[in-house]
């Protein structure tokens, strides 16, 4: 996509943002989980989505990113 084009689907540093408070929140919650002031069961749970989320974000901008290089190289041809 060119650089004059805004892109239809929002720009990156809109998806940045988004992608920190996710990555933000997930890492504050595991912190409090593993502080001991939540119940067991609820941290135990709490700690796996958690990281869940995280893997799911992390992996989600890395294939986003290279899927938009890849038809940015495309469009140039």
């Amino acid at each position: 996509m060119k650089e004059d084009q805004p892109s239809p689907i929002g720009s990156w540093k809109s998806r940045r943002k988004v992608m920190w408070t996710i990555l933000l929140f997930s890492m504050a919650t595991i912190a409090y989980s593993l502080s001991g002031m939540a119940p067991e069961q609820i941290a135990a749970t709490a700690v796996t989505m958690g990281f869940g989320a995280i893997t799911t974000i992390l992996v989600s901008y890395v294939f986003g990113a290279a899927w938009e290089d890849i038809n940015a190289r495309k469009d140039t041809k």
